[in-house]
């Protein structure tokens, strides 16, 4: 039971992967432009996201349960330590 995410490459994902894609791809975006510090995003390409992700790049995190839940970690963590 598969349906195509609107994405730049129309790839086939199942629902639970196409609403992480969509949420990783907010979370990259909110600690890119709403961080107060530079280091923030640098820790976040060290440890979750790949700096200037592709799309493949959010649907491996995505759909790899301990990946995904990595990220979702780590992001709490940024931005507890980085934002006002």
């Amino acid at each position: 039971m598969n349906e195509t995410m609107n994405n730049d490459m129309n790839v086939e994902l199942e629902p639970k992967t196409a609403m992480r894609v969509s949420i990783l791809k907010s979370m990259h975006e909110y600690i890119r432009q709403f961080s107060n510090d530079e280091r923030a995003y640098m820790d976040w390409v060290t440890l979750g996201v790949p700096d200037c992700p592709s799309e493949y790049d959010f649907i491996d995190i995505a759909s790899d349960d301990d990946l995904w839940f990595d990220n979702v970690k780590w992001f709490n963590k940024i931005v507890k330590s980085y934002t006002v």
